[in-house]
């Protein structure tokens, strides 16, 4: 999808991703900004000389009906995407991470109000949609933990046991 005369159309390789990221979000606010279709994010542009993320969530919080019609754009991309894969492994509880994420109640809302409308109802009944307690750091969190269950897997650990830490043991990767 990209962005044009205030109209979003699909590109030749679409992916949710590129618009829900940070990145994408700061691009849709200097957008909103500069065609002034934005006076709050017009005026925060002329004070800090660039915008972000947090620019647009902020003014969505302070009532800029373009920041959020964005986020509520947002969340719903975020939310048909999830509810395929919640259809698919139904599980009770899905945690929204990222720094995107910390925008606050109107994309949880919007992600929630996309998902629920598009699960199945067994599905739906027990599923919790939350704000992750780990915030924009879940990701790093993550691998942290993929990596400290490979090095302790069983085909792994006899490889480092004996030395008493696997670092600078670079035959253990191969």
């Amino acid at each position: 999808m990209r962005h044009e005369g205030g109209r979003w159309h699909r590109a030749s390789a679409p992916c949710r991703v590129r618009f829900a990221s940070g990145d994408a979000l700061a691009a849709t606010a200097e957008h909103g900004a500069t065609t002034g279709e934005s006076p709050a994010l017009a005026d925060r542009l002329a004070a800090h000389g660039s915008l972000n993320a947090r620019d647009l969530a902020e003014a969505a919080r302070e009532g800029d009906p373009f920041s959020v019609e964005q986020l509520t754009r947002v969340g719903n991309l975020v939310g048909r995407a999830l509810a395929s894969l919640i259809n698919i492994t139904n599980p009770s509880l899905d945690l929204i991470g990222g720094g995107v994420a910390n925008s606050g109640d109107l994309l949880l809302a919007a992600i929630r109000e996309e998902v629920y409308r598009l699960t199945y109802s067994t599905t739906a009944d027990n599923l919790r949609i939350a704000l992750s307690p780990l915030s924009d750091l879940a990701g790093l969190v993550g691998a942290a933990f993929m990596v400290v269950d490979e090095l302790l897997s069983a085909e792994r650990l006899p490889h480092w046991i004996d030395s008493g830490s696997p670092a600078g043991l670079m035959d253990i990767v191969n």
